[in-house]
Parts: structure tokens; C-alpha cells; sequence
């Protein structure tokens, strides 16, 4: 074993060995640092890079983008804010929303406020601003509030997009649709008054094949007719949803009732089992548009007996008071509704496959202007479907929903 003097001390091999091992280890950690720091500075790099990216997207983003703190007082504004608006960034910046706001009525900005500050969720909906030139223009808004780990309000971000030339084109189609539908409903009514006079054959002088020609006109008359009363009933929509409710104080077992009776005839000549269970509360009212939810729950039940087996049909229908909201319910055993049909169901003009494949009549239109009713009520629907097996769709409707409730807010925010 080699020995070694090193300042009067003897030292072998081994602890030779020891302190080059040290030594190592100690030049691994310097090198293993150099390479976190490195990593850690290029991370860094990389996260000012993308940060960097992000705010180049932002302010060329083709939409108007502002960020406000709490108080509704901009800290941030794209580009896009100054060509929508006519105001600099510079004034912008500091400022408030209702720069070029203050369009709309004091309830819209104090349903926004509470929607955004109070219930603290996303508001989206459309409303009309001022240009700095006195210009007015229709803009679809979306405000998201953005929260601190404890869940408080930090800053709020508003994104707002032009949609006047849009709205100007689809207000002119919506009044094409509106006026065509009411100048064809004139002769058409005018046909099926006299198809069911000719077919009460008072002369006595009809053959069978010339009974059964005037049936089939007057089917196809009334299918034209419900097209144009689903035509007029969207244009009605468009205009606005709250602009077309003539609330009335309704006893909605006899409407449930008045309902059910007239589709018991149609279901009986379909052999399918039809019942309706009613368990609401003696002389229990609602607010509604009596028109409007009578022709929702029709639309509903008559689908429902649509899309039932052709052998053991079975609809069902009920109605009842589910913490403080009217609920009601059709289920059917048909023929289901596909997985992939399902997100799409509510939509303007959609038909599932298999129901058009079943009923090869039909526009699309029903549940569209069944859900836009519900929710011009403040309710909502939903359905539970299974393919082959049939399916159930509910509405519920808030007994307090229009009932008055103020808000306190400073209006200058918005």
C-alpha cells in the first residue's frame, strides 16, 4: 500500500482515492446546477417567447378584446377596440366600457352587472354601442371575470364583435320570411276551407278515388300551413325573445289537461298506450305565454307518438311542482335518439338519421322553437335518450322567474 506525507500527515492510497470521489461528486453537482440554472433561464426565455406570442395574437386579433380591473376601469385594449370603436388606445386605456356604450336600457346593464360581478359567470348576449363618430352598431359581447386562487374578481375580459351588416341581413331575411309566410297563409286557408267542404259531399256526388284525392290535398294543404306557422313562429323569435310573451296568470292543470285530450284520439288510432299523470297542487298558476307552451308541450307529445313502435307504443306524460319549478315530462319507448345526433338535436333545420329515416316528413323546425320557448320563460329543457329504446324530454319553468328584483351597481361601469 502506497504511503503518502502530506503536511506531517500520513495518507494511503485509499483516502487518495476518497477525496478525487469527493472532488468528482462535488464537480457533478457544479455541472448538474449550470444545467437547472440553464433549463430554468431557458424556460424562462421560452415563457416570455410565448408570452410575447400571445400578446402579438391579442392585439391582432380581428376582434375588439379589453381587459378592466374590478371596477370596470380598462387596463388593456387590442387594436381591434380602436377600429371598432374610433377611440385611441390612449384614451381607452383608463377609461371605461361605457365610453361607447350606454345604448342600452339601465335593466340590460344591471342584469350584465350582476350576471359578471354577483353570480360571477360569463356573460354573453348582444347590445348596441356609439362610435366616436356618433355611429350606432350592433356588437355580440362576451364578458368572463378571471378569479385569484381565493375565488375573488381580479380583472374581467371582454370580447366584442361587429355584427351590424349581419344583423342588417338577417333582420331583412327574418321580414322576407315573415311577410311571405303571411301572404301564402291567406289562399292556403282558403284551400282547406274548401277541401272540407267539398269533402262533406253534400251533393252526395263523390266516388271514393275522388274522396281520397281531396284527403291527400288536404294533408298536404296542412303540412304547408304548419311549415308557415313554424316560419312565422322563428321569425317571431328572431325579433327577440322577450318581445313576443303576452304573460297571463294560467292554471296549468286545465291547460296540461287540454293538451293530453287532444292527442288521445290520435294515439288511440296509432294503438299506442297513452296516459298522463298530473299531480300538481290545486289551482296552481303560472306567468306563461299560454299560446306559447301549449304548442311546446303539443310538440313534444307529438313527437313523442311520431317516433313510438308502430306495436307497443307506449307515451307517457306528466306534470308536477319540483323545488319551486313546474316540470313537465313526455317519455316515449320508440325509437331513440343516436349518440352522435344528440348535441345537435335543438338545432334550426336538424333531423336526426333515424327519425328521418322513420318519418321521412318533416322540417327540423319543432324542437328549435319548443327550447327557444321554454327559455324565453327562463326555463330550460333537456332530454334522456337511449337508441331503440325510446326517449323522455323535460321542461322545467321557475314559478318566481319574472318576479322583480333590483340591483345595485354603479352605472357607469358599462
Amino acid at each position: 500500500m502506497a504511503i503518502l506525507i502530506i503536511g506531517g500527515l500520513l495518507w494511503s492510497e485509499y483516502h487518495l482515492v476518497f477525496l478525487i470521489s469527493l472532488a468528482q461528486l462535488l464537480l457533478i453537482n457544479v455541472f448538474l446546477w449550470f444545467i437547472v440554472i440553464r433549463s430554468t433561464f431557458q424556460k424562462e426565455q421560452a415563457s416570455v417567447v410565448d408570452l410575447e406570442k400571445f400578446k402579438l395574437a391579442v392585439d391582432n386579433a380581428s376582434d375588439h378584446i379589453i381587459i378592466t380591473d374590478p371596477d370596470g376601469i380598462i387596463v388593456y385594449a387590442n387594436k381591434c377596440a380602436e377600429k371598432i370603436t374610433g377611440y385611441p388606445i390612449k384614451e381607452i386605456i383608463g377609461n371605461r366600457p361605457s365610453l361607447w356604450g350606454k345604448q342600452m336600457p339601465k335593466e340590460f346593464y344591471e342584469k350584465l352587472w350582476r350576471i359578471i360581478k354577483e353570480d360571477k359567470i360569463v356573460f354573453t348576449g348582444e347590445l348596441k354601442n356609439k362610435r366616436k363618430n356618433g355611429e350606432i352598431y350592433v356588437a355580440e359581447v362576451s364578458i368572463s371575470p378571471i378569479f385569484n386562487n381565493n375565488g375573488d374578481v381580479i380583472f374581467f375580459v371582454g370580447i366584442e364583435r361587429d355584427i351590424t351588416l349581419l344583423k342588417e341581413t338577417s333582420d331583412a331575411k327574418t321580414e322576407f320570411v315573415s311577410v311571405a309566410s303571411h301572404q301564402l297563409r291567406t289562399p292556403l286557408t282558403s284551400i282547406k276551407w274548401l277541401t272540407e267542404l267539398l269533402l262533406k259531399n253534400r251533393e252526395n256526388n263523390l266516388n271514393e278515388k275522388q274522396k281520397e284525392a281531396l284527403k291527400e290535398i288536404n294533408m298536404s294543404n296542412d303540412r304547408i300551413i304548419n311549415l308557415i306557422n313554424d316560419l312565422l313562429s322563428i321569425s317571431k323569435i328572431e325579433e327577440g325573445k322577450f318581445k313576443f310573451l303576452n304573460l297571463t296568470e294560467i292554471e296549468m292543470t286545465r291547460l296540461v289537461n287540454e293538451v293530453v285530450k287532444e292527442f288521445k284520439l290520435i294515439a288511440e288510432n296509432r294503438k299506442i298506450d297513452f296516459k298522463a299523470l298530473i299531480t300538481l297542487p290545486e289551482d296552481y298558476t303560472l306567468n306563461i305565454d299560454e299560446e306559447k307552451i301549449r304548442q311546446a308541450m303539443s310538440n313534444l307529445i307529438s313527437n313523442a307518438i311520431k317516433y313510438s313502435k308502430s306495436e307497443g307504443g307506449k307515451v307517457s306524460v306528466s306534470a308536477e311542482v319540483k323545488d319551486d319549478e313546474f316540470v313537465f315530462s313526455v317519455k316515449d319507448n320508440g325509437i331513440g335518439i343516436l349518440m352522435k345526433d344528440q348535441r345537435r338535436l335543438f338545432e334550426k333545420f336538424f333531423r336526426a338519421d333515424n327519425a328521418t329515416l322513420t318519418q321521412t316528413e318533416g322540417t327540423g323546425l319543432g324542437l328549435f322553437i319548443v327550447k327557444s320557448y321554454i327559455e324565453a320563460h327562463g326555463g330550460k329543457i333537456w332530454f334522456e335518450s337511449e337508441e331503440n329504446k325510446g326517449t323522455t324530454f323535460y321542461f322545467s319553468i321557475k314559478e318566481w322567474f319574472f318576479e322583480a328584483k333590483i340591483y345595485f351597481f354603479d352605472e357607469n361601469v358599462l
